[in-house]
């Protein structure tokens, strides 16, 4: 279960990265 919620953080911080560089308002919400 670990190793899955492992993943599962990297896709959600891959996805926000994403974001963020697509939107650089988004930025301020970090």
């Amino acid at each position: 279960a670990r190793r899955y919620l492992r993943i599962n953080g990297a896709w959600r911080d891959h996805l926000l990265f994403a974001m963020i560089e697509s939107d650089p308002a988004a930025r301020f919400m970090t």
